[in-house]
């Protein structure tokens, strides 16, 4: 069988998708910072590092679970 010069196709994917690293996320309100809490709570994922009322730093997964379950947040480190 011959061999193909054809490129292998690209793959598009989010900046986020293979990753897992630390992220900081803001929320803008006390429910959204308690929404979180109890989404991450009822997934058995609550683990996050805080120096502001505000802002999280969590793993990528806990920010891709959050985003998917529409808790309202700024992913900071989204597109770094």
């Amino acid at each position: 069988m011959p061999k193909s010069d054809a490129p292998a196709p690209v793959r598009k994917i989010a900046p986020t998708d293979e990753r897992d690293r630390q992220e900081l996320i803001r929320f803008k309100s006390a429910e959204a910072r308690l929404e979180a809490i109890g989404a991450l709570v009822d997934y058995g994922m609550l683990s996050f590092t805080s120096y502001s009322e505000n802002d999280w730093l969590v793993r990528t997964p806990v920010a891709r679970l959050l985003r998917k379950l529409g808790v309202p947040f700024e992913w900071l480190t989204e597109n770094v």
